[in-house]
């Protein structure tokens, strides 16, 4: 029972289930089927890569971990190295062979998303910007995933859209909260190549142009009117707080809570979208 709570802290069960979900409202947002067989595979493909890729960061972060997050399982000596490859490995090999059983596309989507986790993990976590961009299309191929294995591609875009620039904001503001960490690791991020002040002008313009996008679907009759207030009175009026305290107090303090807020935000514009629809 203790190996399978440190597991599932390893993965972040928490993060899964977000993970799932999107590929179920990708899905359903082209068929406004809930469960078919392919959905259901193409959602736990998904799930099986993210929590690899989970599980891979640790093990990469081992030995920074121990300095800044002890308390991860890795660090505390509560699992070892061998276990977490050779779980590593049958997450990666059963998520893509998943992605096989759809169907060539969904395969494809499965295979690139496992080569950028490796690339980010090993290379890229650190560098400026491109983690940051890779992180983005990440988080926005569960919703893709979804409409591949419904073998349509529209409506999905929408919240993979919306994903995108939400979580390469995100990654910024969490650069920005680690970054005298970074900074001692001589990592390359857009906060410590820029400063903090230019840094906190990306966010927000990324940050303003989704709370500008978010019009785009009720404008195309796409979404109801449900949408446009849960979006507006919800994922806007967040992010307009956010970028407001993130002006007003860029300590790491407050950037920490404001992180944990943005994850809020996540469930709040997956709600508008599906209500949206109904």
């Amino acid at each position: 029972m203790k190996n399978i709570v440190v597991f599932l802290q390893l993965v972040r069960f928490h993060n899964l289930i977000l993970v799932f979900a999107s590929v179920l409202l990708g899905g359903w947002l082209e068929t406004e089927e809930v469960f078919n067989l392919n959905l259901a595979l193409a959602a736990l493909s998904t799930v099986l890569i993210a929590a690899f890729g989970y599980l891979h960061n640790d093990f990469c972060d081992k030995e920074v971990d121990r300095i800044n997050k002890p308390k991860r399982p890795l660090p505390q000596n509560k699992i070892t190295d061998k276990e977490v490859l050779v779980a590593s490995f049958f997450l990666a090999g059963g998520g893509v062979l998943l992605g096989l059983t759809i169907n060539l596309y969904a395969f494809s989507l499965s295979l690139l998303a496992l080569l950028l986790l490796l690339a980010y993990n090993l290379f890229w976590k650190k560098s400026f910007l491109l983690g940051n961009l890779i992180i983005g299309l990440l988080s926005a191929g569960p919703f893709i995933y979804g409409g591949l294995a419904s073998k349509k591609v529209t409506l999905c875009l929408v919240p993979a859209a919306f994903s995108f620039l939400f979580h390469l904001g995100r990654e910024i503001l969490k650069d920005l909260e680690d970054h005298q960490a970074d900074r001692h690791l001589k990592a390359r991020t857009l906060p410590l190549k820029l400063g903090n002040k230019k840094s906190l002008v990306v966010i927000t313009v990324i940050f303003s142009s989704l709370m500008v996008l978010v019009f785009w679907p009720y404008l195309l009759s796409h979404f109801n009117q449900k949408y446009l207030i849960l979006s507006v009175l919800g994922v806007d009026w967040l992010l307009l707080y956010i970028l407001w305290s993130m002006w007003k107090d860029d300590s790491v303090q407050n950037l920490s809570r404001l992180n944990s807020l943005l994850k809020l935000n996540m469930f709040l514009g997956m709600a508008a979208i599906l209500i949206g629809r109904l």
